[in-house]
């Protein structure tokens, strides 16, 4: 299932090319391309979603929601519905600002103790909700082509696919049998808390010697103080 989502990205990405390689030219022509891009995008992650293991996951549920809106635009813009830039330029910001923020919040948003990959989704998240919201003001300020902030808002996309078809846990399939579906929720379950549980111990490491640095410098103040009192005793 993992396979779909890399197809899911990687299309939206050679579409988001497309269309900075083409970004002279009206959205209407390239309509077709784009639209069936998001239909198949949705499709495919609808799928992939539905086998995810995080049931529960509200993150995850976001990303269902984020496909079925992804899927009724593909069928907008193949039908014709939506053709105007300022209309098209708005669905893209705002795809990409929910997108975006939904990539922030799935992480602790404290860059100093994230992970290495945790500071690659806020990076990404966070330009992809600058970007959408330049978009709103483009008319305003640069004037960019609309195709040009279409292909780097459909190539920000699909990255953002790809990071999340990367970290998607998957169940296995529905012909075993309930204990063993036990078997394998039990060991995701612990796959996870062994996560939480290394994160904690390095966050704790990070504490004490903080903790060890805080009480050195405590300790050279006070010897500072010491010996400037004991010079002035001598003095006197």
């Amino acid at each position: 299932m993992r396979l779909l989502a890399m197809i899911s990205s990687a299309i939206m990405v050679i579409v988001g090319t497309f269309c900075v390689a083409n970004s002279t030219a009206a959205f209407t022509s390239v309509a077709f391309v784009v639209g069936s891009a998001l239909l198949i995008m949705g499709i495919l992650e609808l799928v992939v979603f539905r086998n995810v293991g995080y049931e529960e996951n509200m993150i995850t549920k976001t990303y269902v929601v984020q496909a079925v809106i992804s899927a009724f635009l593909g069928v907008m813009f193949l039908s014709g519905q939506v053709s105007e830039d300022v209309a098209v330029t708005a669905i893209f910001a705002m795809m990409l600002m929910t997108s975006g923020l939904a990539a922030d919040f799935s992480i602790n948003i404290d860059i100093k103790t994230n992970s290495l990959s945790e500071k690659r989704t806020f990076i990404l998240g966070t330009a992809m909700t600058l970007l959408g919201a330049y978009m709103f003001f483009n008319k305003s300020v640069l004037n960019l082509h609309v195709m040009l902030l279409i292909g780097i808002a459909a190539i920000l996309i699909g990255i953002d696919r790809f990071r999340i078809g990367m970290s998607l846990d998957y169940n296995k399939p529905e012909f075993l049998s309930k204990n063993e579906e036990k078997l394998e929720r039990a060991k995701r379950e612990e796959k996870r808390n062994t996560r939480i549980a290394i994160e904690a111990t390095r966050r704790s490491r990070e504490q004490r010697n903080k903790i060890k640095q805080l009480e050195e410098e405590i300790s050279k103040e006070r010897s500072r103080r010491e010996s400037i009192a004991g010079a002035r005793r001598n003095k006197k």
